[in-house]
């Protein structure tokens, strides 16, 4: 099995190669950690990372990986559900089954099964029996 860069790999390893010897200096890295002792926050240099960007080297691995093929499908997926998500969240609540009510069923929808009473039953038939 050969292990040794392609051409290409090779090139990008010049490429970082050149790019860090360029940029990260020991200068550059004690005024770095000179911030980082005075406020206490991690830093990172912005220009070094703009430069990398710049090459394209900061997703250079993926595509080995095959992560862009699977990306794109993944992304649309995600983009579709929220979307649905969206569309569903729009509907008015009227429209839902579980929020629906009629006449007959509103004042049992609109009240808490555990902090009211149950209906009290109405004897109908002692009414009868005594009409005074």
């Amino acid at each position: 099995m050969d292990f040794s860069y392609t051409e290409e790999q090779q090139d990008l390893v010049d490429l970082a190669r050149r790019i860090f010897t360029e940029r990260v200096t020991p200068e550059v890295l004690t005024a770095l950690e000179a911030k980082v002792a005075a406020d206490g926050e991690q830093r990172f240099d912005r220009d070094l990372w703009t430069e990398l960007a710049k090459a394209n080297l900061l997703g250079v691995g993926l595509h080995s990986y095959g992560f862009m093929d699977s990306a794109v499908f993944w992304l649309s997926a995600f983009c579709i559900i929220m979307l649905l998500f969206a569309g569903l969240g729009s509907i008015p609540i009227g429209y839902w089954r579980s929020f629906a009510t009629t006449e007959r069923d509103d004042s049992r929808q609109t009240r808490s099964p555990l902090t009211t009473p149950p209906p009290r039953k109405r004897n109908l038939s002692k009414k009868l029996a005594n009409p005074a």
